[in-house]
C-alpha cells in the first residue's frame, strides 16, 4: 500500500486508470503491476496480492535484427502494435491458459477446427479475428477483419492487433447475433485471401530482400570498386555483406561521415572499412522463402466476432 500512497501523493501526478477491457473490480495499480509482471517478470509481490511471473522472453529473430540495425520504430511501437498489452504479456497469458493445470486446457484442445464465438465491446467496430494454419506449417496466421462506419472492410495482419481485439475475460458474455454470424463467411474469405496473397509474396526471394538505404549502398559500392589493399578478399566480402542492410539513422550517419572523410576514393574505402569494424556490423542471414501453396491450404482454426454495443441480439 505504501507504493500506492507514494504514487498518489506526487505533485501533478495523474491518477492511474484502467484501459477498456480490464477485468471488472480490479484496482488500477494492481492491474498495471500485473501487466508489468507478465511483460518483464517480477520475482516477488510489489503489492499484497499482485501477480508474480518468471518470464522467458520470446523475441523473434526479426526483432533482434531490428535492434541490431537500430531501427527506431522498434522503440516507437515497442516492436508491437495493438493497445495496452505487450506481446510478452499475451504470451504469458496464453501460456497460463494452455497449461495442463488450467481449467481451459482441455476445453481448448477439444475444440473442433472452425469453431467460432462472439462478444460485445463498447465503442468497437463490427469485426472478426481469425486464427488459421497454412498446410502443415507450424506458425499460426492471424487476421483482424473490421467493418468501420465507412463501410469499407479492412484487414490487419499484425498479431498483437488481432490478440488485443480478441481479448476477453472469463466472465465475458458470449453473444453472436445473426448479422455477424452471416457476415463471418465473407470476412473469412477476405482473411483467407489476404493470408494466401501475403504468403505467396514471401515465396519469392526477391520480395524478401530488405530495402537498403543509399548510404549503405554507396559504402558497399565503394568497397567493391576500391578494395583496401590490406584486407583479404574473404574479409572484404563479409564487410560488404554487413554493410548492405537496412540500418538505423545513427549507423547511416557514421557511414556517411566515412564516405565524406576524404576526396580520395581509396582513402574513403579504408575509412568505411574501419567504421564497419568499429561499429561491429556483421552480415545478416538471408531470409528463407516460404514454400508454394494453394489457397485451399489455408485452413480456419477458430474465429471470434466483435460486435458494437447495442447490436447484440
Amino acid at each position: 500500500m505504501a507504493g500506492h500512497t507514494f504514487l498518489a501523493e506526487q505533485p501533478g501526478a495523474r491518477p492511474l486508470t484502467l484501459p477498456d477491457g480490464a477485468p471488472p473490480g480490479i484496482r488500477a495499480d494492481k492491474y498495471w503491476l500485473g501487466q508489468a509482471a507478465a511483460a518483464v517478470g517480477v520475482e516477488s509481490e510489489v503489492l499484497p496480492g499482485s501477480q508474480v511471473h518468471d518470464v522467458i522472453f520470446a523475441d523473434t529473430r526479426e526483432e533482434i535484427l531490428r535492434l541490431q540495425r537500430e531501427d527506431p520504430t522498434l522503440f516507437e511501437t515497442g516492436g508491437e502494435k495493438g493497445g495496452a498489452y505487450s506481446g510478452e504479456a499475451f504470451r504469458q497469458e496464453l501460456k497460463r491458459g494452455l497449461d495442463p493445470a488450467s481449467p481451459y486446457h482441455r476445453q481448448v484442445r477439444a475444440l473442433p477446427w472452425g469453431s467460432g464465438s462472439g462478444f460485445v465491446r463498447s465503442g468497437a467496430d463490427r469485426g472478426f479475428v481469425f486464427c488459421a494454419r497454412v498446410a502443415d506449417h507450424e506458425a499460426a496466421q492471424y487476421r483482424y477483419v473490421s467493418y468501420p462506419e465507412d463501410g469499407i472492410p479492412k484487414v490487419d495482419s499484425e498479431t498483437l492487433v488481432c490478440f488485443s481485439q480478441a481479448q476477453v475475460h472469463a466472465d465475458t458474455e458470449r453473444v453472436l447475433d445473426s448479422e455477424s454470424h452471416h457476415l463471418a463467411y465473407d470476412a473469412w474469405e477476405m482473411a483467407r485471401r489476404h493470408i494466401f496473397e501475403e504468403w505467396q509474396k514471401a515465396t519469392d526471394p526477391f520480395n524478401l530482400q530488405p530495402k537498403v538505404p543509399k548510404a549503405m549502398r554507396d559504402a558497399a559500392a565503394l568497397l567493391r570498386s576500391h578494395p583496401p589493399e590490406d584486407i583479404p578478399q574473404e574479409e572484404l566480402e563479409r564487410l560488404i555483406d554487413a554493410v548492405e542492410a537496412p540500418y538505423g539513422a545513427r549507423i547511416e550517419r557514421a557511414l556517411r561521415g566515412a564516405l565524406r572523410s576524404s576526396d580520395d576514393p581509396a582513402r574513403q574505402a579504408v575509412a568505411v572499412a574501419e567504421e564497419v569494424k568499429r561499429l561491429g556490423l556483421s552480415p545478416s542471414p538471408a531470409p528463407e522463402p516460404l514454400p508454394l501453396i494453394e489457397i485451399e491450404d489455408v485452413h480456419l482454426v477458430c474465429w471470434l466476432a466483435i460486435m458494437p454495443e447495442g447490436k447484440k441480439g
